[in-house]
């Protein structure tokens, strides 16, 4: 993908996946080719895109499941991909471009049980500037001009990228918002900030 930069080419789940491990940020390991799926592991899953219809994600435990799986995804012409699920902890952190500074915010619970429970306590410092790291690797890969939120999965001491949230929304109920409350920033500060 020539270009990656360009936030209009990033379609899907799985060209935001191509551009960033084109860029060497790291991913769940995924493949496009049958050939491929070995070096991908199970628990997997195999993802439709296109095709007229929404991006399908379907699970598989076993590799026999997985060939009849990709049949049925491919229906009516969807480009099929296969990738890791891999076990962990979602974390979701928020990066914005602050007094003409890339900056990444503070890492939170991708799904919070309470609003004060939305920060990761469980993680060392270490672990926080390695998402933070990744989070801003992410955003500069994609060539998002203001602000962004990278979902990671926290497994053991590794964490990967699974989705970028392209200039999301700065509302209250956003995982961009809370990550930027958590060091200090109200929406009117973030609408001012990022305008």
């Amino acid at each position: 993908m020539k270009g990656i930069a360009k936030k209009a080419r990033i379609k899907d789940e799985f060209s935001v996946l191509e551009a960033l491990h084109a860029k060497g940020v790291a991913v769940p390991p995924f493949a496009t080719d049958l050939r491929d799926i070995g070096g991908v592991g199970l628990p997997a899953f195999v993802i439709a895109r296109g095709g007229g219809g929404a991006t399908k994600k379907e699970a598989v435990a076993r590799y026999g499941d997985i060939a009849p799986a990709i049949a049925k995804a491919s229906r009516g012409g969807a480009e099929v991909f296969v990738q890791k699920s891999v076990a962990g902890h979602e974390i979701a952190c928020g990066v914005m471009r602050h007094e003409r500074k890339l900056v990444p915010l503070m890492p939170i619970e991708a799904i919070p049980r309470a609003r004060h429970e939305s920060v990761p306590w469980h993680l060392s410092e270490r672990q926080i500037g390695h998402v933070q790291a990744l989070a801003l690797a992410a955003h500069k890969a994609l060539g998002i001009a203001t602000h962004s939120c990278v979902r990671c999965v926290m497994s053991g001491q590794e964490a990967y990228v699974t989705a970028v949230e392209l200039s999301p929304a700065l509302a209250h109920g956003s995982l961009f918002a809370h990550s930027a409350a958590v060091v200090g920033f109200t929406l009117a500060e973030l609408e001012k900030s990022l305008s």
